[in-house]
């Protein structure tokens, strides 16, 4: 699938998005104890970030694909 840019940079900016609530999760989680849940929102945090990146560079994988 190809995306014309204004899809991508939206689709970049949704990525970021998810990334920064899911470290405003873990920071949450982390505050009340709850380490094991926090390095589960500090995981996806990463993954969306790295999404982000793939999709800025035309990058496909084949595990965890991303929609280019």
């Amino acid at each position: 699938m190809t995306l014309d840019e204004k899809s991508r940079e939206e689709l970049i900016k949704y990525q970021l998005e998810k990334s920064e609530g899911a470290i405003s999760d873990a920071n949450l989680l982390m505050e009340n104890k709850r380490f094991l849940a926090a390095v589960n929102r500090i995981y996806y945090s990463v993954f969306y970030f790295v999404s982000a990146l793939a999709i800025k560079n035309n990058f496909v994988t084949t595990k965890h694909q991303t929609l280019i």
